[in-house]
């Protein structure tokens, strides 16, 4: 027996009529007729007694009744189900991202947004520098990539997609932080050249910031003496908190309570770059639909 054949039983035991249980199943009087045969002989018992001007079920029938319709509930049960998971999404997403974007994204509520609308997608994030996020998006190794760069175009720390689909997420002026016993602390703006004879405090050459400095005082033909390199924001604030360096970082960064009783001075050259961020897509996504969602969530991005 099959679905079918119990579906067409079911129509005429309830209806107690073949013509209008054939209109029901949408099939023809003799094709509901030759499909009841069958599931009779399958069953070996009559299910039904006929008579000029009725249709009634025997015993059999009766008793076979229930049974067949529990089946179609069923059925009907199972189709939903599979129906329901073809909407929730699977997989696995990839992201990697520089530790810190300032204002323009809270990571954290990104990643628990994502999660509560897709819970069996499993999320892998990595955080790096912008450089070697690009590396990893290029070589597929990532889903999607939040990276940062400079806003002067053609500089090589610009934001370069080549293949890769890349969504600008907002940008920042960049802001000197000093100590407020510093020597530059009485001032509200600077030029890059009266930064040349400090100690820096940096982060990692990977990190788009670090990149952007380097080809600032280069482009100048200033010298910038680097004597610490870190991966952590936290980290070079704490630095400059004990003054041991002066730094360069996006205006939110500055912003954070570790940089509370710091110094924020503006820096006033006319070509200087904006740090910019962006987020970008690999090209061999390891779930579609689930770099589609989570792309969809990222405030400001307009792909």
């Amino acid at each position: 027996m099959d679905l079918r054949q119990l579906e067409h039983f079911v129509t005429v035991a309830e209806e107690g009529n073949f013509t209008r249980a054939a209109e029901l199943a949408q099939v023809t009087q003799s094709g509901l007729s030759a499909s009841i045969r069958r599931l009779e002989n399958d069953l070996r018992a009559k299910l039904f007694s006929r008579t000029t001007r009725s249709v009634g079920l025997t015993d059999a029938g009766a008793a076979f009744l229930p049974h067949a319709q529990a089946i179609l509930a069923s059925g009907r049960a199972g189709r939903s189900a599979v129906a329901r998971t073809a909407t929730v999404l699977t997989g696995t997403l990839r992201v990697g991202s520089e530790q810190c974007l300032g204002d323009l994204l809270d990571l954290p509520d990104l990643l628990a947004a994502f999660h509560q609308r897709h819970p069996g997608v499993e999320i892998r994030f990595e955080q790096h520098g912008s450089d070697l996020l690009w590396e990893r998006l290029h070589a597929g190794q990532l889903d999607i990539g939040l990276v940062a760069g400079g806003s002067r175009p053609g500089s090589a720390t610009a934001l370069r997609p080549g293949r890769l689909t890349h969504a600008e997420i907002g940008r920042e002026s960049l802001v000197a932080v000093c100590h407020p016993g510093h020597r530059l602390a009485h001032r509200t703006e600077v030029e890059w050249a009266d930064l040349a004879k400090d100690a820096f405090a940096d982060l990692h050459e990977t990190w788009a910031i670090r990149r952007i400095l380097d080809e600032v005082f280069g482009d100048r033909g200033l010298h910038r003496h680097s004597v610490f390199s870190v991966n952590d924001v936290h980290a070079l604030l704490s630095l400059v908190q004990r003054d041991l360096a002066v730094t360069v970082l996006p205006a939110s960064m500055a912003r954070k309570p570790e940089a509370e009783g710091l110094v924020r001075l503006s820096i006033t050259d006319d070509d200087t770059p904006d740090w910019v961020a962006a987020a970008v897509r690999g090209p061999t996504p390891s779930s579609p639909a689930a770099v589609e969602s989570f792309a969809a969530l990222i405030p400001g991005a307009r792909w």
